[in-house]
C-alpha cells in the first residue's frame, strides 16, 4: 500500500500538481507527501554526483595500496613508475595522471632535504646546550653566519614552442660573491661581501668593521664553528674586543641558527631578480637584508625556545622542519 501510494504521488508530482493538491486527491497528509518528494529529489541527486564526469582509472578506495606502493618505489621516475603503476593496477593512465592521484595522497617528487651528520656526541652536546639556554635571553644576542651567491643563479623559465626550446648559455664556473651578516632584536648589523676566500685573518677584519663597538651597549656574538671562527687568534680578539661571545654552540646546528631562515627567505627574493653582475647582485642583496623586515627577523628569533624544546624531545636529532 505504502509503495502504491508512493508510486502515485511521484507521478502526479511529474505531472505537475502541487504537493496540497496530490495530498488532497490521494487522501494522505501533506507530509507524507513531503517526505516522498524529499526522497525522490535526495536519490537524483546522489544518482548525478555519481555519474558526473569520467569515472576514475584507479578508483579511490585503492588509494591507500597506490600510496603505500609510491613510497615503496620513491625512487622511481615519473617513466618508470606509470609503467609499473599501470603493470600493476591494469591500467593505461598517463604520468600527468599520476602526479594529480598523488597531490590527493599529499605526496610531492623532489631531493631529500640536507642535513648534518650527527654522531652521538654531537646529539649530546645539542641536548645539553637545549637544556642549558632554555630560558635564555635572546635579546641581545647578534645570530651570524656567511652565505655565497651565485650570479644568475635563480631558477628562471620562459613558455616556448615545442621544438624550439630556448638555449642559456652559463659559464662553468659563474661569478660568486661572499656574504657575512647578522641579525638582532637589538642591533642593526650590515652585510660585509668579499670574493676571495675566507680566512681567519679576513674573519677578524669583518668583525672589527661590523660589530658594535665594545663599550656601545649590551651584546652577544653568536657564530657557528668553523675553524676559522674557532681559531686561537680568533678567539683571543674575540675575547679582546666584545663584550661576550657564545663559546658553547654546538657543532652540527645550522637548524638552531635563526639566521638561517632568514638566509633562506633572502635567496629566494635574489633568484627572482635578473643580475648581470656582481655589482649588481651586489646592491640587491644589500638592499634586501637592510630592508628585511624587522618583525620576520623577531619572529625567527623568538621561535629559540620552540626550537630548544623540539631538540630535547628528539634527544637531540636534528629540526627537519
Amino acid at each position: 500500500m505504502v509503495k502504491d501510494n508512493r508510486q502515485k504521488i511521484l507521478t502526479l508530482y511529474r505531472e505537475g500538481l502541487s504537493l496540497r493538491m496530490i495530498a488532497s486527491n490521494l487522501k494522505v497528509a501533506h507530509s507524507t507527501v513531503c517526505y516522498h518528494i524529499q526522497k525522490m529529489n535526495q536519490v537524483s541527486l546522489e544518482r548525478k554526483k555519481k555519474s558526473s564526469g569520467r569515472p576514475r582509472a584507479i578508483h579511490p578506495n585503492r588509494f591507500p595500496e597506490l600510496k603505500k606502493f609510491l613510497l615503496k618505489n620513491k625512487r622511481f621516475g615519473a617513466e618508470k613508475l606509470v609503467r609499473e603503476v599501470n603493470l600493476r593496477y591494469g591500467v593505461n593512465i598517463s604520468s600527468r595522471t599520476l602526479m594529480r592521484y598523488q597531490k590527493e595522497l599529499h605526496l610531492k617528487f623532489g631531493p631529500p632535504k640536507k642535513a648534518p651528520l650527527l654522531t652521538d656526541q654531537h646529539r649530546k652536546n645539542r641536548v645539553i646546550f637545549a637544556k642549558k639556554h632554555l630560558k635564555t635571553d635572546w635579546t641581545p644576542y647578534i645570530f651570524s653566519d656567511e652565505k655565497t651567491f651565485y650570479l644568475n643563479a635563480g631558477k628562471t623559465g620562459e613558455r616556448y614552442e615545442i621544438g624550439n626550446r630556448p638555449v642559456k648559455q652559463t659559464l662553468k664556473h659563474p661569478p660568486k660573491l661572499h656574504v657575512w651578516w647578522g641579525i638582532s632584536l637589538s642591533w642593526k648589523i650590515y652585510p660585509y661581501f668579499f670574493t676571495t676566500n675566507l680566512d681567519q685573518e679576513l674573519y677578524r677584519i669583518i668583525l672589527s668593521e661590523r660589530l658594535p663597538q665594545k663599550n656601545s651597549g649590551q651584546w652577544i656574538l653568536q657564530q657557528d664553528n668553523d675553524p676559522k671562527h674557532k681559531a686561537n687568534k680568533t678567539k683571543r680578539w674575540l675575547d679582546d674586543h666584545t663584550q661576550a661571545w657564545m663559546k658553547d654552540w654546538p657543532a652540527g646546528s645550522p637548524d638552531l641558527n635563526p639566521i638561517e631562515n632568514i638566509w633562506s627567505m633572502i635567496a629566494d627574493k635574489i633568484s627572482a631578480n635578473h643580475c648581470i653582475s656582481l655589482n649588481s647582485l651586489k646592491r640587491i642583496i644589500t638592499k634586501t637584508c637592510n630592508n628585511f623586515p624587522d618583525e620576520m627577523i623577531e619572529k625567527t628569533i623568538k621561535s629559540l625556545p620552540k626550537r630548544l624544546r623540539k631538540i630535547i624531545k628528539s634527544n637531540g636529532e636534528t629540526i627537519l622542519k
